[in-house]
């Protein structure tokens, strides 16, 4: 049986990137709905060719000592990806998705837009009364080392060992990797 992750940043102990879709969503064609590009992730959205290299900032909160992260959850279906990072994990990344670059203070880091879904396993993923998620699993199909899951609405990341392992070994910092897939929040 294969091992699936929900990938969770570890806010904590890292800043997080300052850009919200709003500051990019100006740049995209009169072709697409502007709600699709709020929406990106649950739809899909392609934006690499309208992606229009932001410039963006880490920010913190507290007094505490938090630093930039090689690897962070930026929105929804996305993670952000320091230089290192991206050096690393680019190529097991570009088959499920789109990298798109955001300017850090001269550097450059990469937006990983997944395009990826899982194979969601409907016999054991049900939702309660109120729509909201009880429990989700994945198909032993599911062969992507990251993805999104329709069953949840694209929202979140999801990962195999393979990614988890490449991140551990590759020393990246930023996001955890949670055993129990539904994220609560209270």
């Amino acid at each position: 049986m294969k091992n699936f992750y929900a990938i969770r940043n570890e806010s904590a102990q890292y800043m997080e990137l300052d850009l919200e879709i709003l500051d990019v969503a100006n740049f995209a064609p009169e072709t697409i709905d502007p709600d699709s590009v709020f929406n990106f992730s649950s739809e899909n959205l392609h934006m690499s060719s309208w992606w229009p290299s932001p410039e963006a900032r880490f920010i913190g909160s507290g007094k505490r000592q938090i630093k930039i992260p090689d690897i962070a959850k930026w929105l929804d279906g996305t993670l952000v990806l320091s230089p290192k990072a991206h050096r690393y994990l680019a190529e097991l990344l570009m088959p499920l998705g789109e990298l798109l670059p955001v300017r850090v203070s001269g550097e450059t880091f990469y937006i990983f837009n997944c395009l990826a879904f899982g194979v969601d396993d409907a016999s054991r993923s049900r939702k309660n009364e109120y729509d909201q998620i009880e429990h989700i699993a994945f198909s032993t199909e599911t062969n992507s080392p990251v993805f999104k899951s329709k069953f949840e609405g694209g929202f979140s990341l999801f990962c195999t060992e393979l990614f988890k392992t490449a991140v551990s070994s590759f020393e990246l910092q930023g996001i955890s990797f949670a055993e129990d897939l539904i994220e609560v929040f209270e």
